[in-house]
């Protein structure tokens, strides 16, 4: 979340995209982001291609037979807890949006950080999804995401803690907009 945050607050452009380091993006991105922007939306994103870690193509993340959601997707939120959409690297986030959800805070979000901008954004219009890979999602092991074979207990510790956090930030933000939030909230996410 640090380095949103800080990376946000150096910016100066009227898009803005995340790219963790060691992902990239394909020629011809930002050209293809532009021409699917409309006035309003919360952000677009987009598919990419699951790399090892010297860039060969593994597969496409989310795969291509999983449905991207987009328009108004804060019914689906409210009902199941998530929706479906993709890492930092493949999100452009209008400044507007940004400036209304950051920062991000950094002690629940040290890991992952883009959760927190995928739930609120959301609330500020509706998503615009690209069904086509515009940059790379590097998986070569030694992601802090990885899962940890040698402990598995710890890798879900660390994934329902996570989805603690995004669920309470969902349900904040919603009940601040005065809609109704399900008791039950992330017990209908798989």
């Amino acid at each position: 979340a640090a380095a949103f945050n800080s990376g946000f607050a150096a910016s100066r452009g009227e898009i803005v995209f995340f790219l963790d380091s060691d992902d990239f993006l394909h020629p011809g991105a930002v050209e293809r982001v532009l021409s699917a922007w409309k006035p309003g939306i919360s952000k677009v994103q987009f598919r990419l291609d699951l790399v090892d870690g010297v860039g060969r193509k593994i597969d496409v993340y989310p795969a291509p037979e999983v449905h991207f959601d987009s328009g108004d997707v804060v019914p689906r939120m409210l009902a199941t807890g998530r929706y479906e959409t993709v890492v930092t690297s493949g999100n452009a986030f209008p400044r507007a949006t940004l400036e209304a959800i950051l920062p991000i805070p950094e002690a629940e979000f040290r890991m992952c950080a883009e959760a927190y901008l995928v739930m609120l954004a959301p609330f500020s219009g509706p998503v615009v999804s690209i069904d086509e890979t515009l940059g790379a999602y590097r998986h070569h092991g030694g992601n802090s995401w990885s899962l940890d074979r040698a402990a598995p207990g710890r890798h879900l510790r660390r994934s329902l803690e996570h989805d603690t956090c995004k669920y309470n930030v969902l349900r904040t933000k919603a009940r601040q907009m005065g809609l109704k939030v399900p008791r039950s909230l992330g017990m209908r996410d798989y």
